[in-house]
């Protein structure tokens, strides 16, 4: 028995041992982390399901880590919270392994898809619940697989028919604004078409939660519900998934059906019910091969076991149904439990009461048999051992006896050897002097190495505690030699206080072997007061003779590196701060501002733009043309100046809101950078009531031209009608009788008034319309303006005529000549201008202006508040023949106007 004990007590310390090693030496596998995005937020139905399909497969691997993120598009869908919610998401999942995948939903899918090569590449993706799947979805993509969810509309139309074979009118429930409502809307027709059925199908239309609720309780009769995806009314008010079912249940007199198992229990009859429990066991199952090593190209997109017929036996009660007719297989919840199903506890715990009585009697006649069978057993075998412990006793003297003679002999042999074995150890004993000696020249050799190679290095005995700074470090700090001591409790007091704890455990993790290497950056004291950054590295080292251990390690100053990292953060701030104050701004703007790209399709607006057009955070409008058809006209703009100016367009234009109103806005274009690219920035502006104010001035112009035509007889009857009535006189003389000399005399005088007033018919003329602009057309007109200018102190006027030979329409000759002489007198009268540069030319059927000067400039927003008619006057002129002008200018900058007015020569 003793050497049993013995023998039991050996195996069980080689077993703690080993367990010891395996401890220390080993290391625990990482968790497998498994990475799951849902569109929509926890807590709603759906979602809560395909969690629990997904868990129910991968938390049966203890190996295997699940980490859950939520979009809440469902309540939360813009494109700054998505910008922002990407942002984040690059801060706090960039850099965990993922394993794989797996996304729920359409918008996730689309989420990780649009960013997954940038923040997740090469990571396998399983995603769920993707509707409208099909193979062309996942052209191009790579290392992806799931689990589509084509919901079976078809055997839940046709299963309603089948139980109200009297049914003529189904109100089909949907909120008619996300993607999925239209996928809901185009696959129920096609059922309904398949089916062929005279049964009326009603689309509920922008309702709102009361319309709606209205409409479910005003049905009676051999009406239905087929309840789809109402969770947004027309308001743009979030109702979940409970929320909806409970208040249709309330108010519905009639059955309601559906096709998603989460309103199963709550209110409906039931249906082909699509599972989110089976979407998430199915995904499971996939990522869990992933996880195995099965690469996810090579398995199959799953499109089927996730629907099945399903019906509650409280509504199929309520509304007479038999459960004859329902489908073979059918689960049914709710329904009563049969005798069986109500007593199985009773009668289970009496067949395990028999059994238990039995098996009991049994055990104990077994136990009797075997205890008999086993003294008889155990008596024979102690006899056997008696017997063989003789015999043995008997051999081990016998071996005694021998191994006594051996003994001496060998003593005498050892006693021989002795001597050769104190030469050896003298030998030995100096050969480890000898390498002693080459480590020390080592070490030394390491040393110097390390100080050429850093800024200092040092060194801990662990055994005796001491420690050795190289005197390169305490030069660095700016300490003489003299001033220091390579103590433990000086090094102490100059690491700053905040890192001195996360040192010293640092070094007693190293000298308890839970860390190798030994890194850590630290803040130390210099001799002027002021505290500097190092990196420190060390190891242990053991060194062969009397078991010394040796921590080494060198300095690294990396103040600068900090100082610029610390700069960096003030930098990311001060960015932050000004981007803040840009959005206030732009969202607290008095005029609508609608961000857009070069295809005119909305990236961002603000709330007052919101407001104008009536969008919100779940419209599907992406593109401005809806609202305004001649956008694409307006935005060819090019940042055709210094790189540091910007081209403002600006026109008048009208607006068609969704509401069907037009009402005229006034558009001005901007090019703005955002992130490294051009975006266009329109401005709105209703103008009705600025309409209204340019109509009474057209009426005061009216009233400005009948005085200017009051002015125009009055000089024909001032200075013209004189000049003929002095006319009259001398002809009227040379008619009469009377000297040579007093008819010359006449004759003179006559014509020259004929000159006189032949000179002012020409300049009331040309004050009117010039002649040459009537007679020879815009090129010549304009070149006989700019001459007369072109004196020796005017400024320089750089004139480029590209016109065609035929004449332009009327109104476009004058109001081109007008604008042309109107830009030249503000120049000279304002400007203070050193040259012009004027071109004129025909471009794609249009007339174009492109003038410039390099005078004082103003600021447009200055010149609106101060009340000026010029650029007013300009503008009012093009719009009058269909044109479109543009205005550019800065302080200091000179001024910038191109004109563009569609022509039809002649």
């Amino acid at each position: 028995m003793g050497k049993l004990r013995n023998y039991v007590a050996l195996n069980l310390l080689g077993i703690i041992v080993l367990l010891l090693l395996s401890t220390n030496t080993g290391a625990f596998p990482r968790k497998q982390k498994v990475l799951v995005i849902h569109s929509y937020h926890q807590g709603l139905n759906w979602t809560d399901s395909i969690t629990a399909g997904i868990q129910s497969v991968l938390l049966k691997r203890k190996n295997v880590e699940i980490h859950f993120e939520y979009l809440d598009t469902k309540r939360n869908f813009h494109p700054e919270y998505m910008k922002e919610l990407l942002s984040l998401y690059k801060r706090k999942l960039y850099n965990i392994p993922f394993k794989a995948i797996i996304v729920s939903d359409d918008i996730a899918f689309n989420f990780i898809t649009q960013y997954r090569d940038i923040y997740y590449p090469n990571i396998p993706v399983v995603f769920c619940g993707v509707n409208q799947y099909t193979p062309d979805l996942l052209k191009g993509m790579h290392n992806i697989t799931g689990v589509s969810e084509e919901v079976d509309f078809y055997h839940t139309i046709k299963m309603m028919l089948k139980l109200h074979p009297k049914l003529d009118t189904v109100l089909v429930v949907d909120d008619n604004f996300s993607i999925v409502s239209e996928t809901n809307k185009k696959r129920t027709l096609e059922a309904i078409a398949a089916l062929k059925t005279k049964v009326k199908f009603l689309f509920l239309k922008n309702a709102t939660l009361n319309e709606m609720l209205d409409k479910v309780a005003s049905l009676r009769g051999s009406k239905a519900i087929l309840l789809n995806n109402y969770t947004q009314d027309k308001n743009g008010i979030y109702i979940s998934f409970d929320e909806n079912i409970q208040l249709i249940r309330e108010r519905a007199k009639v059955p309601v059906y559906s096709t998603w198992n989460f309103y199963l229990g709550d209110g409906i009859v039931g249906g082909m019910l699509t599972s989110g429990f089976q979407q998430g066991r199915l995904a499971g199952d996939l990522a869990l091969k992933i996880l195995n090593g099965v690469k996810a190209d090579s398995l199959p997109v799953v499109r089927t076991g996730y629907n099945f017929y399903e019906f509650d036996y409280n509504q199929l009660s309520r509304f007479g149904i038999n459960l004859k007719d329902l489908p073979l297989g059918s689960n049914i919840i709710n329904r009563p439990p049969t005798f069986f199903e109500r007593h199985r506890i009773s009668i289970y715990t009496s067949l395990i009461l028999l059994l238990l009585l039995v098996g009991s009697l049994l055990v104990s006649y077994t136990k009797r048999k075997r205890r008999e069978r086993e003294l008889i057993r155990q008596n024979d075998e102690l006899e056997r051992r008696v017997e063989q412990r003789t015999v043995e006793v008997q051999k081990a003297n016998a071996v005694l006896e021998e191994q006594k003679e051996q003994i001496v002999l060998q003593n005498v042999e050892l006693e021989k050897h002795r001597h050769h074995l104190l030469e050896l150890v003298r030998e030995r004993t100096k050969n480890l002097e000898h390498a002693h000696q080459m480590l020390q020249a080592s070490h030394q050799r390491l040393i110097n190495m390390l100080d050429a190679s850093s800024e200092g290095f040092w060194e801990f005995n662990v055994n005796t505690r001491e420690i050795l700074f190289s005197s390169k470090f305490w030069d660095r700090l700016g300490y003489l030699p003299h001033e220091i001591e390579n103590e433990a409790s000086l090094i102490s007091s100059l690491i700053h206080p905040d890192d001195l704890h996360r040192i010293n455990s640092s070094i007693r993790d190293c000298l308890n072997n839970k860390r190798q290497l030994f890194k850590e950056e630290y803040r130390i004291r210099a001799k002027g007061g002021f505290y500097q950054w190092y990196l420190s590295r060390g190891k242990i080292m053991e060194n062969g003779k009397d078991g010394v251990l040796l921590f080494v390690g060198t300095h690294t100053d990396i103040t600068q590196q900090k100082i610029a990292e610390q700069q960096l953060v003030e930098d990311e701030r001060i960015l932050r701060a000004s981007e803040l104050r840009w959005r206030s701004l732009y969202e607290q703007a008095a005029e609508a501002i609608v961000l857009l790209d070069d295809n005119a399709d909305i990236i961002d607006y603000n709330s007052s733009a919101r407001i104008l057009l009536g969008l919100n955070d779940n419209s599907d409008i992406r593109s401005f043309k809806v609202f305004l058809s001649s956008i694409e006209r307006l935005l060819p703009l090019k940042r055709d100046l210094e790189d540091d100016v910007l081209l403002m367009n600006k026109s008048e234009n009208t607006l068609s809101l969704p509401d069907g109103r037009e009402i005229p806005v006034e558009v001005t274009i901007s090019n703005i950078i955002i992130e490294d690219k051009q975006v266009k920035m329109v401005f709105l502006r209703d103008i009705t009531d600025r309409q209204v104010a340019e109509r009474e001035v057209l009426n005061a112009v009216i009233d400005a031209e009948e005085r200017e035509r009051h002015r125009f007889s009055k000089d024909l009857h001032d200075t013209i009608g004189p000049l003929l009535s002095a006319l009259n006189l001398y002809i009227t003389a040379l008619g009469k009788e009377g000297s040579k000399e007093r008819h010359e005399q006449a004759y003179a005088l006559a014509k020259e008034t004929i000159s006189e007033t032949l000179k002012s018919i020409r300049e009331i003329s040309n004050n009117l319309s010039p002649q040459s602009l009537t007679d020879f057309g815009l090129q010549v007109a304009l070149k006989s303006f700019v001459q007369r200018l072109q004196i020796s102190d005017s400024p320089s006027i750089e004139f480029d005529l590209r016109l065609g030979a035929n004449r332009y329409p009327i109104p476009v000759e004058v109001g081109i000549y007008r604008v042309v002489t109107e830009l030249i007198n503000n120049t000279l009268k304002h400007a203070a201008a050193t040259s012009i540069s004027i071109e004129v030319l025909e471009l794609n059927g249009s007339l174009r202006v492109n003038y410039l000067d390099d005078g004082m400039g103003f600021s447009i927003a200055d010149m609106a508040g101060k009340g000026g008619h010029g650029l007013s006057n300009i503008s009012s002129r093009v719009r009058s023949i269909n044109g479109v002008v543009r205005f550019w200018s800065k302080e200091g900058k000179g001024v910038k106007v191109t004109v563009e007015v569609p022509i039809k020569t002649s």
